[in-house]
């Protein structure tokens, strides 16, 4: 346990054991495989919509603030209106990968079985830091520009939550998978 000279003797018949097992319980094998390679597939496409969620956010935010006043003048010739369309806009796109990262951590975690706790994360602070912000701080400073920050605020709070209960939960599976083979040892060392 710890001890240099002993772990390569243990290794090997903790090795060979462990061969022995899963040669003997194939199904089992194939459960702890296709688990293992689920995880990391969950892994890989969480990154790579990371990448592609800012990706396609920068993408938006420079065709939206290079093009403002054609899109806000396709509805109104109002100097004031476009011009608080392009302000809007610009700052929505501008903090709008905040937006995609949320939805990457939910659905990692949807991945994982875990359906309610993002839901709930996202709605209490979306919604509701949207809601307390329009009943005491808008109520007392009411502007465009305030009405406007509420959504990479809440945004930006929803994420810091997820991001917290993506990793608590990751460390729950790693948990029930290292379980899962203290179970597979038992087992073996029954066997033995």
């Amino acid at each position: 346990l710890g001890n240099k000279e002993v772990k390569p003797a243990v290794e090997k018949v903790f090795g060979q054991y462990l061969t022995f097992f899963l040669e003997e319980n194939p199904q089992l094998c194939k459960t702890l495989i296709d688990k293992a390679l689920l995880a990391k597939r969950a892994r890989e496409a969480a990154r790579k919509a990371l990448v592609l969620g800012m990706c396609s956010a920068l993408l938006m935010s420079t065709i939206f603030c290079v093009f403002g006043k054609f899109w806000a003048g396709l509805y109104t010739t109002d100097p004031e209106v476009i011009r608080l369309a392009c302000f809007r806009l610009t700052f929505a796109t501008m903090f709008a990968f905040l937006n995609g990262t949320d939805q990457v951590f939910s659905g990692a975690m949807r991945v994982y079985g875990y359906t309610i706790m993002p839901a709930i994360i996202s709605c209490v602070c979306i919604c509701g830091t949207r809601l307390g912000l329009i009943f005491t701080v808008f109520q007392s400073h009411p502007s465009f520009a305030l009405l406007t920050a509420m959504y990479p605020i809440s945004w930006g709070l929803s994420n810091i939550f997820l991001f917290i209960a993506y990793f608590v939960i990751l460390k729950k599976v790693k948990a029930k998978m290292a379980l899962n083979e203290e179970n597979v040892q038992a087992v073996q060392g029954g066997e033995a």
